[in-house]
Parts: C-alpha cells; sequence; structure tokens
C-alpha cells in the first residue's frame, strides 16, 4: 500500500481528500499517506440519528492518535434518498 501510495502522489499533483469511514481500508490510505508525509484533507461523513456513530467514533479517535484535524459533514442519509 505505501507504495501504491507513493505512485498517486508521483502521478497526480495537489493536494488530496480522503473520505474517512471509520473503517480499515481508509484507515490504512491515511496511514500511508501520514507515513509518507503526504498532505491530506481528512473528511468524515456523519449521518443523522447517529446511524454510523460506532464508525463516526472510531474515524475521530484515529485522527486524534495521528494528528489530524478532519472535516465532519453532517449528513441526512433519509432526505439524500428521497
Amino acid at each position: 500500500m505505501i507504495l501504491n501510495t507513493q505512485l498517486i502522489r508521483d502521478s497526480i499533483s495537489g493536494t488530496f481528500d480522503l473520505l474517512l469511514s471509520g473503517g480499515v481500508d481508509s484507515e490504512i490510505m491515511l496511514r500511508c499517506f501520514v507515513e509518507l508525509k503526504i498532505p491530506v484533507n481528512v473528511f468524515i461523513f456523519q449521518y443523522e440519528n447517529n446511524y454510523n456513530a460506532f464508525d463516526v467514533a472510531n474515524a475521530k479517535k484515529l485522527c486524534e492518535e495521528l494528528n489530524i484535524t478532519p472535516t465532519v459533514i453532517d449528513f441526512n442519509l433519509e432526505k439524500f434518498f428521497e
């Protein structure tokens, strides 16, 4: 994953955005960016009614551990699917 992340950095210019879900896949990607010191904007979707409260808590904890300030986006999942 580290090599793939470096390849992405070498192929694309600018700052990267990462949607951190609180799951393992996005955590690994974030850790790769941090390990390689590649700047990344981190976003966390927080669904109304706490539908994803567990995942949001994991994502926020990871950001705190890595000293990253994420942008938390409040999202109404029910309205989205209407």
